[in-house]
């Protein structure tokens, strides 16, 4: 498993390098690199681990399968009909000819998001090969807090413009700067936690002053992370950082007082609808779409062309990784290029609003079940805490935003639900 390992601590350590190149093609030599690594590891597991592996995948398969499976429908040919998108009709009519259409506008596209999608799902479980191990879990969660807020003061340093070698960066560091800033603060808050567990365990619960120089470490990361959210992010990513935060501590307050599991769903549920209903009462716009409602700019062209789209797209979706060539078509004269207002617009529109209702409620189950997992664990019951609130923060920057599309915000994110994922339940469980 060494090889492994080596290759996704070196992607991780790559991102700031990766930010600043900004190029496609060394993000898709990055996801054959992940791949390669997924091959090596699943030679490598013994029997054992294929078990444990299974155990712990198979809650979350349909999961992890619905979007696939969904994307693969789209993107099959069927006859043309109902379920098919107006032109394909037309291209049939126009050949005086039966012919086969799609769900999707445009089904290399749709395949080419299948794709991105797979080297997601391949990052989550090379993970959860790899954080298996008690040790190279601790190594992977301390690499993934460095990078993370080393790539907080890069995007810092490329915003303030000083450095001419750092002009063909990143084009937007305003933009990725609340969701891994965000992140950066669970990580730093489970590294803490962490040290706190290990220190207390090794050193007795009174070796205070051991575990001082780590917990400090960990401060300045997560005090550098929340100042650059409050200087570049805006009260719906805030409030989204908060119920990130409070999830992360409640799961670690109900496990120490025995609380019932239950109650902590129930406490999470309420805190959820609280931080709706205050990001759509702060940004509420009756003039877009419910769907649009959560956008840092609801009422922006943007946000209008994106409802206007929304009012045409049928129960089945234009096709996922469509919108870019939808937008064209709407936008209004004059009116630049420009992507979904938000994550969830893009996949309401591209996935149709029934498919984009259930993989809320996936992900929303998903957060439930690392959440149990943190409470069934003992000292390790930070990894799947915070890979819950890593979730909650993904999920909250989808509602507001499309800085989840970043190839270095998905790397971070999956890796963390991988770990999560890997450590939510006993090595010999």
């Amino acid at each position: 498993m060494q090889i492994p390992f080596a290759i996704l601590i070196a992607l991780l350590a790559l991102t700031p390098a990766l930010i600043i190149a900004n190029n496609t093609l060394l993000q898709q030599v990055a996801a054959v690199i992940a791949l390669l690594a997924l091959a090596i590891a699943t030679a490598a597991t013994r029997g054992f681990e294929i078990r444990q592996l299974i155990k712990i995948v198979r809650p979350v398969a349909v999961l992890l399968a619905l979007p696939a499976i969904w994307m693969i429908v789209q993107a099959t040919p069927i006859p043309v009909g109902r379920l098919t998108q107006p032109i394909w009709a037309s291209s049939a009519s126009y050949l005086q000819a039966h012919a086969f259409g799609y769900i999707s506008l445009d089904q290399g596209k749709t395949l080419g998001c299948l794709l991105i999608y797979g080297f997601g799902v391949a990052i989550i479980i090379l993970t959860i090969l790899l954080a298996r191990d008690r040790k190279r879990a601790e190594q992977i969660l301390l690499t993934s807090s460095g990078v993370t807020v080393l790539t907080v003061l890069l995007l810092l340093v490329i915003e303030s413009g000083h450095f001419d070698i750092l002009k063909g960066a990143e084009s937007d560091p305003k933009g990725l700067l609340p969701a891994i800033s965000s992140l950066g603060m669970i990580f730093c808050l489970a590294s803490a936690a962490r040290v706190a567990e290990r220190r207390a365990s090794s050193f007795g619960d009174n070796a205070f002053w051991k575990r001082v120089p780590s917990l400090i470490v960990c401060a300045i990361g997560f005090l550098i992370c929340f100042l650059a959210l409050v200087a570049f992010g805006n009260v719906n990513l805030g409030i989204v950082a908060t119920c990130a935060i409070v999830t992360f501590a409640s799961v670690q307050i109900f496990r120490r007082f025995d609380v019932a599991q239950w109650s902590i769903d129930l406490f999470l549920l309420l805190i959820g609808a609280a931080a709706v209903a205050a990001i759509w009462h702060h940004a509420g716009t009756p003039s877009v779409p419910f769907i649009i409602q959560f956008a840092d700019m609801p009422s922006s062209d943007a946000a209008a062309t994106a409802a206007r789209i929304y009012a045409d797209t049928g129960p089945l979706g234009n096709g996922a990784g469509t919108y870019a060539a939808l937008f064209p078509m709407y936008r209004i004269a004059g009116q630049p290029i420009q992507g979904a207002p938000t994550i969830v617009t893009a996949l309401a529109i591209e996935w149709g609003l029934p498919a984009l209702l259930v993989l809320l409620v996936a992900v929303l189950w998903l957060v439930s079940r690392l959440v149990h997992g943190a409470l069934s664990r003992g000292r390790d019951s930070f990894y799947p805490a915070a890979a819950a609130a890593c979730t909650v923060i993904l999920l909250g920057q989808a509602l507001c935003s499309t800085t989840i599309s970043q190839w270095s915000v998905m790397l971070i994110g999956e890796v963390m639900i991988g770990l999560g994922l890997a450590q939510s339940i006993k090595r010999t469980g």
